[in-house]
């Protein structure tokens, strides 16, 4: 069946351009962020990326129905892949952060692992991270997060789901193809634009907690 191709990239930016939504093409990896050693099911290559330097620590953070073999990183973006049957399919949502500097980097990972407990996998999400360190002066962290929600029996859950369109009278409306006319509905609220501000001003909290109990004056704004 080969390997999924789409011939651009759908990027949604904000305004602080941390948060974008990324689908298939056919050049690019999910899994690149993090020093790991890939097996893609599709075509049977191997992307090894444990060389890549910069990297400080990483994690998988899973919702405790999820199947525990997602730990591993390449099990969990193959999963991701195979679900998919579309060929311009939403793999997977990326968000970056930045550390502040006045932040040892001994902590780097555990403030993530807490962040991203709280803010994603909590809401039913499963948490790639990666925290980067190649230059000193940004550190930094790459997000990745599932598209689909994960059912209790540990299986994908649906994206979307139909519902038809009702007229005054509480009946469905049929158009002239024959079919009802319907609308595509989320099934969880992750889409949200609003979740972009929500999880910036969640982060400049959780930074500026961390910079209080450390002693430091220095505090971040989302806003900036």
């Amino acid at each position: 069946f080969g390997y999924p191709k789409l011939r651009l990239n759908l990027l949604i930016e904000y305004t602080d351009d941390s948060k974008e939504t990324i689908a298939t093409d056919t050049s690019w990896r999910i899994t690149a962020n993090g020093p790991i050693r890939s097996n893609n099911e599709y075509d049977g290559e191997i992307h090894d990326y444990t060389r890549k330097g910069g990297i400080h620590s990483s994690a998988i953070l899973l919702p405790s129905h999820a199947p525990k073999e997602y730990a591993d990183r390449s099990t969990l973006w193959n999963a991701v892949e195979m679900i998919e049957k579309q060929h311009n399919s939403q793999l997977a949502r990326e968000i970056e952060v930045s550390i502040p500097k006045e932040i040892p980097s001994h902590l780097w990972q555990r403030m993530m692992i807490d962040f991203c407990n709280t803010n994603f996998v909590k809401q039913g999400m499963i948490a790639d991270l990666s925290v980067h360190n190649k230059d000193p002066n940004n550190p930094h962290c790459h997000i990745m997060l599932t598209m689909r929600p994960i059912k209790e029996n540990g299986k994908w859950g649906a994206k979307s789901r139909k519902e038809y369109v009702l007229d005054d009278n509480g009946n469905r409306i049929k158009l002239a193809s024959g079919n009802w006319k319907s609308t595509k509905v989320d099934t969880m609220d992750w889409n949200s634009q609003d979740n972009a501000e929500l999880w910036r001003t969640n982060w400049s909290e959780h930074c500026n907690l961390y910079l209080e109990n450390l002693g430091h004056t220095e505090r971040i704004d989302h806003r900036s």
